[in-house]
């Protein structure tokens, strides 16, 4: 398993996603290996971003 955390000191993240703002592609990649994601403000302002990701076995691809 991989957690991945990022913390920003700027603005919070909306309370409400649009269509367009990049959410399915993220659920699309992250579903493939197994993972997922979540995105909340941080303890004293700004964004916290944490993925996981539990390790699906894929087969080894180059990248294109």
């Amino acid at each position: 398993q991989i957690r991945l955390t990022i913390t920003t000191n700027g603005e919070p993240p909306a309370e409400n996603w649009d269509p367009g703002d990049g959410v399915a592609i993220i659920n699309a990649w992250l579903d493939s290996v197994g993972g997922g994601w979540s995105l909340r403000a941080g303890p004293q302002g700004g964004a916290v971003l944490e993925v996981v990701v539990r390790g699906k076995t894929r087969s080894a691809e180059p990248f294109s």
